[in-house]
């Protein structure tokens, strides 16, 4: 049973929503807010590409942090002189046939709705921050494999030689989402164990509130 230890990166979407009491017709009803990084890059086939950042490990990474749009959530990011090195970073790479870590693209090559979504990767610890959580909560996100994990998974391919053949019935590749409160307790888990290859949605109300 081969059980994927080295990361393999998602790509994921992220939506937020406020909460209302349909019971007291004072409160404002229930708005839900996509966040979108779609006006971050202007170029085709292009990333999230930092200069500056802090000192992080001895590995010669550098820590640094980036918003959307609408400053609804902060990620943060990895990266070194060879590159992105984990967290989040946002891209709009189109590959879908070239395999190993270096190539960050989503497998469906383009985003759920738009052409500019995050990849993330845990080599490195990896937070994604709700910055107006007093308005909006974590409702849900689409998720789906890079071209890395999904060619390491399916055929075997990760451009590096660690995964040996395509993964068979009782193999897997677990993506999980733990929640956690301004206090810093922990929610419980989501756990998605799919070979994904579309844009399905882990909905997270309970896991991130």
């Amino acid at each position: 049973m081969k059980k994927l230890f080295f990361v393999l990166y998602a790509c994921l979407c992220v939506g937020l929503w406020s909460c209302s009491n349909d019971d007291e017709p004072t409160v404002p009803a229930k708005q839900e807010v996509a966040v979108s990084f779609e006006d971050k890059l202007t170029e085709p086939n292009t990333s999230f590409a930092p200069t500056e950042g802090e000192g992080y490990g001895d590995w010669g990474y550098k820590l640094t942090s980036f918003t959307d749009s609408k400053s609804l959530v902060e990620c943060n990011s990895y990266f070194s002189n060879w590159g992105f090195g984990g967290g989040f970073t946002y891209t709009n790479t189109t590959d879908v046939t070239t395999p190993g870590y270096s190539n960050l693209s989503a497998i469906t090559g383009k985003g759920k709705d738009g052409s500019v979504y995050l990849t993330v990767a845990l080599s490195n610890p990896t937070k994604l921050t709700n910055l107006q959580a007093g308005t909006y909560q974590f409702k849900g996100a689409y998720i789906t494999n890079t071209t890395y994990a999904y060619l390491a998974v399916k055929d075997g391919n990760d451009g590096g030689g660690y995964v040996k053949g395509p993964f068979e019935d009782g193999d897997y590749f677990t993506v999980t989402a733990i929640g956690h409160a301004a206090s810093g307790d922990s929610r419980p888990d989501k756990k998605l164990e799919e070979a994904l290859s579309i844009w399905p949605t882990i909905v997270m109300e309970r896991v991130l509130l």
